[in-house]
């Protein structure tokens, strides 16, 4: 999968904007793949911003760990983890309390900017579709899309292959340079 990605994704510019479907089966091979290819696209002195509405941020670490790919690059947007229990931001944490506050989610997605990312990825359409309504999503992703443009930043939005709102994952890939399936 990581030379698939590099293929598709190397000759854009590390300031595009990617909607990257993949099968849920690889989802997490997808996960540390993109975050390998992220991290070394962007500067020495950047981050990459891993917005997860459907792992905690904990997961996440170990998963990467795991796959040799160094956390001390990673800012974590957690939607998921805050649900359950009491959490404080932290350096490289930002809570959200529910995946159905979108306003918290970009909130806490701009108090990364002075951290310096490089590159976005969110993780996914899927999930947040579940915790809010489709228009929701669409509006949302948009204004995603215009807060990586805005910021000059690299974007790379996941979307599961097989749960997919073909209509909608066709409107959020048109506020994208390019669709890939991986």
């Amino acid at each position: 999968m990581q030379e698939k990605i590099e293929r598709e994704f190397g000759s854009l510019s590390p300031q595009s904007l990617i909607l990257a479907t993949v099968s849920s089966k690889d989802h997490d091979e997808a996960i540390t793949a993109v975050v390998r290819f992220a991290l070394q696209r962007i500067g020495a002195d950047q981050k990459c911003c891993y917005v997860t509405i459907g792992k905690p941020n904990a997961t996440l670490q170990e998963l990467l760990t795991l796959n040799g790919i160094p956390t001390d690059r990673m800012l974590y947007v957690d939607c998921v983890s805050a649900e359950r229990q009491q959490l404080k931001d932290t350096a490289t944490v930002k809570y959200v309390h529910s995946p159905h506050d979108l306003t918290a989610i970009g909130i806490q997605m701009n108090r990364f900017l002075p951290a310096k990312p490089g590159v976005v990825v969110f993780d996914s359409v899927n999930s947040l579709l579940l915790h809010n309504s489709r228009s929701d999503v669409q509006r949302f992703m948009h204004q995603f899309s215009s807060f990586v443009r805005n910021n000059k930043l690299g974007g790379i939005v996941l979307a599961l292959a097989e749960d997919g709102d073909v209509s909608l994952l066709s409107s959020i890939g048109q506020f994208c340079d390019v669709t890939v399936e991986i």
